[in-house]
């Protein structure tokens, strides 16, 4: 992964947040500004481009006085910018798999409501389906899901670009989906930079968070 060391030129439209599995960039995170979220890390990033999950540059020296050596900044910005950059996307599996072209729901950004009956799995990613798995540090989205599902909901981490989730009340075998998680990691994503976690997460609507399960 691209590392990218910050003047006071950069253009800070380009920054954004995204979500990345923590022990597997170790080395490149201790060297740039993240916040640890479960065995993930959110890290503010220079979007390069849009065609595919390298188009990104990390940050390897803490902001200087463009933003006053505050970190606080990098993140607030880089959220906003993901927010109005990237938008938001939900598909229920069934229809993605028909048709990649037929989003149940399409916003600019993650405040939304879900009107209607859906299948029992959804897919959330962004317009790009790039970063998509940002949206699991969103708690104001997550907590509309678990209103939705009317409870609890588990987080595949499909890949960096996309989760799928679905009730707790759905789930057969919480070993075998680990198990499934776990080897779909190994033998169909392209790179390790694709992989979130080998984790099957749950969100516990109660305590307004995810844990892993």
């Amino acid at each position: 992964m691209q590392k990218n060391n910050i003047t006071t030129g950069e253009n800070f439209d380009s920054l954004i947040t995204v979500l990345m599995n923590y022990d597997i960039h170790k080395d490149v995170l201790s060297e740039t500004p993240h916040r640890r979220f479960l065995d993930l890390a959110l890290v503010p990033v220079y979007l390069n481009g849009i065609s595919d999950e390298k188009g990104i540059r990390l940050l390897t020296e803490k902001e200087d006085s463009h933003s006053s050596g505050n970190d606080e900044f990098l993140f607030k910005l880089g959220d906003q910018n993901y927010k109005r950059m990237m938008g938001l996307k939900v598909f229920s599996l069934n229809d993605f798999v028909k048709s990649t072209n037929n989003p149940l729901f399409e916003e600019d950004g993650p405040d939304i409501l879900f009107e209607k009956e859906l299948d029992d799995i959804y897919i959330i990613t962004n317009k790009y389906f790039l970063f998509g798995a940002r949206i699991m540090y969103d708690k104001d989205f997550m907590f509309k899901v678990g209103e939705f599902l009317k409870g609890d909901f588990y987080i595949i981490p499909s890949s960096v670009n996309e989760i799928l989730v679905f009730s707790t009340k759905f789930a057969e075998s919480i070993d075998y989906l680990k198990c499934i998680i776990k080897e779909v990691n190994e033998s169909c994503l392209e790179s390790t930079d694709l992989i979130l976690s080998d984790n099957l997460y749950r969100y516990y609507c109660d305590k307004h968070e995810i844990c892993i399960e």
